[in-house]
């Protein structure tokens, strides 16, 4: 009986720890299903707050106006302008801002973008069956109310916020926010449609994520939250996990440690057996050799061998620890440098950036200073100066302009190197353009260059660099220009595609001097002035390096191309936003507000 019990002893502890095995893998599994869960729950009541209050939002902002307008009856339109487009920057979500009278026909419409009324029909749709259903309602309620989806173009929806207006208490109408729904969740949800795919419905319609549910991998833990919006209509929000974030949860560890527990209940159950077996082996051989001292001297002999060889196995184990802990030494070592390396680089570009300010900021001082004494010398009768004092004085303040201007070039210089651009806004580059032209930037007015502008796109920049940029190129074509020649600047843009990626290219031309091939990247170096060229004006060398610092700062390029005698033509490249280049023109709506669209043009210094 003791004997059967012992031969049973190594498989029960193999299942015992096998069990254990498998409850800890069961207990990881659920662990990473309820991770899962988690995140998914705290995404979608995240995303469920974040849209209700920025609906909200815009429905205050809505009934602000609507009180207003029901304080002092209908608005001028230049007021009423200006109110939508303080709405629309404020919010930054609306397409555009719409009055709709009591006829239910768009009277007014502000579209983001632009600070002008356009026809009703471009950009906003008309008002269908069902948004009339739901102005009536709304007008009935006197509160606001959201319309259902309708199509704003294959493929996008659309929906509007609606506020009735009452004159002195009679209704006139309504104001209305029209939002398209997939360029408002991009924002709100920008920081989250990494890790998630996130489906809105309305109804048996998706409004937003992918149309295909059959594309998505089956989520047991996802579950739909409901999105009330105002009026009562509701909007079903689901959240699935993108595959990365499903693999960063649910990893392959649970399998692992049920396929190592495995292992290693089948390695006790085997070292068990291996060790009642030696044992057994063990007493057998004690009774039955107990006169066999020789067979005993040469066991213990080889245990010695074997202590010997453990002992050197010891050895070796603890070198390795040795080389190992040296190894860890010399890395900490390493990256302790890499870290003084790194900290002695920041501080040699901070010490950089205060030489810069200093040289321009400092030093143009005493410069100013001496400016002023050369000035009183100059002009004062009571010094007598001959003609040769004089001649002196005057290459002395000619010296320091020039000192003065590199000053200024510095610090424009150190501007451009150190300050980040502030990108908000879409800029309207063919407007810039002309806006550069009628201020009258010295060299330009003096040439009295033709600058001829054509279509250009708008793209998301700080409008003050490039604003530096074009100033900056259509002074060194004036500088550079043939003699007595007219100058004539052509600048002009298109939009191109390459791998997928949408880009700005603009052309800067001119009839001037030109370059030589091999000069293409020269000119672009810090005061490099290219030898046989002959200048219209003093420059400091550092216009065209600005230009070059300016577009990378955005993620662009530009190079140049010439020819001797000929004129130079730069290349600009700069990456468009996602949201596209918005449309031009527009015809007047109805009420009488007119509209105008930009036209290339001729712009004369």
């Amino acid at each position: 009986m003791a004997s059967r019990i012992a031969r049973s002893v190594p498989y029960a502890a193999g299942a015992a720890c096998f069990l254990a095995t498998v409850l800890f893998w069961q207990s990881l599994v659920a662990h990473q299903r309820a991770e899962l869960q988690r995140v998914m729950e705290m995404t979608a009541v995240g995303s469920v707050a974040e849209i209700g209050a920025f609906v909200g939002s815009v429905t205050r902002a809505l009934e602000h106006l609507a009180a207003e307008w029901n304080t002092a009856g209908r608005l001028p339109a230049a007021q009423w302008r200006d109110q939508c487009r303080l709405v629309i920057e404020r919010l930054g979500g609306p397409r555009a801002v719409e009055w709709i009278d009591d006829d239910d026909d768009l009277v007014y419409v502000v579209p983001a973008g632009r600070a002008r009324r356009v026809e009703a029909r471009e950009p906003s749709p008309p008002v269908g069956p069902a948004t009339r259903a739901t102005l009536a309602a709304a007008r009935a309620d006197r509160a606001a109310a959201a319309t259902p989806a309708f199509d704003l173009e294959p493929g996008r929806s659309a929906f509007r916020l609606v506020v009735p207006l009452f004159r002195h208490g009679r209704p006139d109408g309504f104001v209305s926010a029209l939002f398209a729904v997939d360029r408002v969740l991009d924002a709100l949800l920008a920081t989250r449609l990494h890790d998630y795919v996130i489906t809105i419905r309305e109804d048996d319609r998706v409004l937003y994520g992918p149309r295909d549910h059959g594309e998505l991998a089956p989520c047991a833990s996802c579950r739909p939250y409901a999105l009330d919006l105002p009026g009562g209509r509701r909007w079903e929000l689901a959240v699935r996990p993108s595959p990365a974030l499903r693999a960063r949860i649910e990893t392959t560890a649970p399998e692992m440690a049920l396929a190592a527990g495995a292992l290693i209940s089948l390695l006790l159950t085997a070292t068990w057996h291996a060790l009642l077996r030696q044992r057994r082996g063990a007493r057998e051989l004690a009774r039955a050799n107990r006169s066999l001292h020789n067979e005993v001297r040469s066991r213990r002999a080889a245990e010695q061998e074997i202590r010997t060889l453990a002992t050197g196995l010891e050895q070796r184990v603890r070198e390795r620890t040795a080389e190992l802990a040296s190894s860890n030494a010399a890395l900490r070592d390493e990256n302790a440098l890499r870290q003084r390396t790194q900290a002695t680089l920041e501080a040699a570009n901070g010490h950089l950036r205060r030489f810069a300010s200093f040289v321009s900021h400092e030093l143009r001082q005493p410069l100013a200073t001496m400016a002023l004494w050369a000035e009183l010398l100059e002009t004062n009768p009571d010094v007598a100066l001959n003609e040769r004092g004089r001649g002196y004085l005057q290459q002395l303040r000619a010296a320091m302009d020039r000192l003065a201007a590199f000053f200024e070039a510095q610090l424009r210089l150190a501007r451009v190197t150190y300050t980040p651009p502030t990108i908000e806004e879409d800029v309207d580059l063919a407007t810039l353009v002309r806006e550069i032209v009628r201020d009258g930037a010295p060299g330009l007015r003096h040439a009295g260059a033709t600058v001829e502008v054509a279509d250009l796109p708008p793209v998301h920049a700080d409008r003050a660099q490039m604003r530096q940029l074009f100033r900056n190129l259509l002074e060194n074509a004036a500088k550079y220009r043939r003699g007595a020649r007219p100058l004539v600047v052509r600048v002009e843009g298109r939009v191109t595609e390459r791998d997928g990626a949408r880009s700005c290219e603009i052309r800067v031309a001119d009839n001037g001097q030109g370059f030589g091939a091999c000069d293409a990247e020269r000119i672009f170096d810090l005061f490099e002035q290219l030898p046989g060229r002959t200048s219209a004006g003093d420059g400091s060398g550092v216009g065209l390096a600005i230009c070059r610092r300016i577009v990378e700062h955005h993620g662009g390029a530009i190079r140049a191309e010439g020819r001797p005698g000929e004129g130079a033509t730069f290349i600009i490249e700069l990456p468009l936003d996602r949201r596209g280049v918005p449309g031009e023109g527009a015809a007047p709506g109805k009420g009488g507000v007119p509209g105008k669209g930009g036209v290339p043009g001729v712009a004369h210094a």
